[in-house]
């Protein structure tokens, strides 16, 4: 099967809803079900779903799944301004460090309440930072703060370069290296990024942790 993407999935579903294969009322297979079928990640099936949703043809139940609208005459239901403002809001707590990368966000029902629209919009708002690569969707587990393929290359290069610097005697033996907030900021990345690194380094026995001190340079004899 050729390459699709959400905007595919979004026009055959409207298409099977039109001519009645998925009937006013009924269940729309599920996203892993149409992952399945299409051949794409369960994210590209939601931002799918999520189109059809805020187009008035489907709409979610919860614990249920997702059911065609009784109503398929109806006009769509507008959600750009809300959605809009639920991305813009997650967006600048997101620039607060509110949650820090790598940490899980609220679950979509606890958003949804908490700024009082739909799940389906809070969807459409989460798919829009996920394509700024500001969040990141992990499978059965939620939301992340972060673009998560990104940041493990990140951390990979910090500890790369500090690897080289201690091989190379750049770093000497028994120095203590900068703090995170110094090497976040050295190196354009956020102090998680920092702190994975250290761990990387201290597992393949170059650093050790000192608490209270820091990271210290061990002998590489």
């Amino acid at each position: 099967m050729p390459r699709v993407g959400f905007h595919e999935i979004a026009a055959e579903v409207r298409r099977k809803i039109e001519i009645g294969d998925l009937a006013p009322g009924s269940a729309v297979p599920s996203e892993s079900v149409l992952a399945e079928i299409y051949q794409v990640s369960r994210t590209t099936v939601r931002r799918a779903l999520v189109q059809l949703e805020d187009d008035g043809l489907i709409e979610a139940k919860q614990g249920r799944g997702r059911f065609v609208t009784s109503e398929t005459g109806r006009a769509p239901v507008r959600t750009d301004k809300k959605y809009e403002q639920v991305a813009d809001t997650i967006r600048r707590e997101l620039a607060q460090g509110k949650p820090p990368t790598g940490e899980r966000l609220e679950p979509v029902d606890g958003l949804a309440e908490r700024f009082g629209v739909s799940t389906g919009t809070v969807r459409k708002a989460l798919a829009v930072l996920e394509g700024e690569k500001l969040i990141s969707a992990v499978q059965s587990q939620g939301w992340f703060a972060g673009d998560l393929a990104g940041e493990s290359n990140r951390t990979l290069s910090v500890a790369e370069r500090l690897r080289q610097a201690i091989v190379s005697g750049e770093i000497a033996v028994g120095s203590i290296l900068p703090g995170e907030p110094t090497l976040a900021a050295e190196y354009g990345v956020a102090r998680i990024t920092v702190s994975r690194a250290f761990a990387a380094l201290e597992s393949e026995g170059l650093v050790e942790n000192l608490p209270g001190r820091g990271r210290r340079v061990l002998s590489q004899t």
